[in-house]
């Protein structure tokens, strides 16, 4: 089995990414709100079982230096391919070696974090034993790991596409299996005669496809074992190796009161307020396809608090939505408000000229200190931190901004000599594709960008960034095409000043340029 996973992730390798979820400083955020305190980040020693090519642990070591980093996966293609990055990058702090995670072993030392992200699933039984195992034997006495998987019964509706695709599926080039299943699905989904849920999830799942890449329409769904599970399932594996549900990642997802009123009614008559028995249910009612748990030793469970109090807010860091605005109701309070409609009301509290330098500083984090002179003078107390925390504390459990343990210095506007961060330098002159924004976030670079970004080291201004830029394209190193014909160079002239105006203003909003001290 391991050896039909390595080489069909050789043979079409995932896009390896940076995955916010799984970033250190929110979990041990998460972590501090339930009483647990983990390692901070630019000490700690992390492990990511199945890294692919690394892109979501390189960023972290890129950014952390005093971090130690370790990722494992069976895809020597994928490895080589996060070492040459690592060498490129001229990183000491992490190892990336292809090698199973059974054997992962006392020899790799204990770990503060253990991500294993998109693997618990697609690995046979003994191999999932097996993840649960190295988590438990691997982790510090603070460590705390984070485990993904697909859950049920949502993701039963997805195994309708599943056997559809491995009974019908015959090509044995991966993208054109990829291509195949995406035909299929669209054909079955026009010519079913079913009127009812299965013609549904067919029409559903040919508009998934559709829009997935073919990594994951392959590994998802056309790869030999794919076996989610229940939440109970999942808890009671891990309690066999001595591992204690924490949380989930997405913390809002655990917060009943975000959910529509009636069902907010039945989870609080079936569940009783009990952890697992609500977890499970909002599985059941939501159809939940996805967890990201987070667990921690068992003999922690007696100092683990699950009243979320906003006295453990203070040191946070707080990571606002991208696309949050502010009004004010008939009363004069704040209400933040998601372009989902999300809203979070403050009521009168004084939090309006708090709340609007909350969302200013995106995409940057802020902590209950940076909002404190925005409040009215005679609030500038401990009754006005008090109410701070507990409008950061609102938010994060309504899932319209995130905590972390560190500080996001991203910049919100360019500024006179753009800074972009080195990582993202260095990737745009290597050409790459994708990058890690500050806020761990993949960001595509477009031919553009790879030009722009690495002159963004805060000792050029705009009007310098432009003529290099322009140089370039009197050089030949830059062409601007439009329908695969080259544009005249005038013309080529009059577009570079206009892309290159409006790309730091995306970079800002992006997260790419950080605040420069210099």
């Amino acid at each position: 089995m391991t050896v039909q996973t390595s080489q069909s992730y050789d043979a079409l390798p995932y896009v390896s990414l940076p995955f916010p979820r799984t970033q250190p400083s929110h979990l041990a955020a998460i972590g501090c709100m339930f009483a647990f305190e983990a390692v901070p980040i630019g000490k700690a020693r992390i492990l990511e079982l199945g890294c692919a090519a690394g892109g979501n642990i390189i960023p972290l070591a890129a950014r952390h230096p005093g971090a130690k980093i370790v990722g494992v996966d069976v895809s020597g293609v994928q490895i080589a391919a996060g070492q040459s990055r690592i060498s490129y990058l001229g990183l000491s702090n992490i190892d990336l070696t292809c090698r199973s995670l059974t054997d992962v072993d006392a020899g790799d030392g204990s770990f503060d974090y253990i991500i294993c992200h998109g693997v618990y699933s697609w690995v046979s039984a003994p191999m999932r034993e097996a993840i649960l195992r190295v988590c438990r034997d691997r982790l510090s006495p603070r460590g705390i790991a984070m485990v993904s998987y697909n859950v049920l019964p949502g993701w039963r509706l997805m195994q309708v596409l599943r056997d559809c695709l491995l009974s019908f599926t015959g090509e044995s080039d991966p993208r054109r299996r990829a291509t195949e299943a995406r035909e299929l699905i669209e054909m079955l989904s026009r010519t079913s005669p079913d009127k009812g849920a299965y013609r549904l999830a067919l029409q559903v799942g040919a508009e998934r496809l559709g829009k997935s890449t073919d990594d994951y329409i392959v590994h998802e769904f056309l790869d030999e074992t794919n076996e989610p599970c229940t939440f109970r399932d999942f808890v009671a594996a891990c309690a066999r190796h001595g591992l204690a549900y924490l949380a989930e990642s997405e913390l809002s997802s655990m917060i009943a009161t975000n959910y529509p009123e009636e069902m907010r009614r039945v989870i609080h008559k079936v569940a009783q307020d009990r952890l697992f028995a609500t977890e499970q249910f909002i599985d059941m009612a939501s159809g939940r396809l996805f967890r990201h748990s987070l667990l921690v030793g068992s003999e922690h469970v007696p100092m683990i608090d699950r009243r979320l109090s906003n006295e453990r807010m203070e040191g946070m860091h707080f990571i606002g939505s991208p696309d949050l605005s502010l009004a004010v109701d008939e009363n004069g309070g704040g209400v933040l408000v998601s372009s989902t409609g999300t809203k979070v009301s403050f009521g009168t509290a004084p939090l309006t000229d708090a709340l609007a330098r909350f969302i200013a500083v995106f995409p940057g984090s802020s902590t209950v200190d940076d909002l404190m002179p925005a409040l009215p003078a005679g609030l500038r107390n401990v009754d006005g931190r008090a109410l701070l925390r507990e409008a950061m504390l609102k938010l994060v459990l309504a899932g319209l901004a995130n905590a972390s343990t560190e500080p996001v210095p991203a910049a919100a506007a360019a500024g006179a000599k753009p800074f972009a961060c080195p990582l993202v330098r260095a990737d745009a002159s290597r050409g790459e594709p994708l990058t890690a924004n500050l806020r761990h976030e993949p960001v595509e670079l477009d031919t553009l960008a790879q030009h722009v970004l690495p002159l963004l080291d805060g000792s050029r201004d705009v009007d310098e960034v432009k003529a290099s830029i322009l140089q370039r394209l009197r050089e030949g190193r830059l062409v601007f095409s439009r329908n695969d014909v080259d544009v005249d160079p005038n013309a080529q002239t009059r577009r570079v000043a206009d892309r290159v105006n409006g790309l730091f203003s995306r970079f800002a909003r992006g997260g790419l340029l950080r605040v420069h001290d210099k």
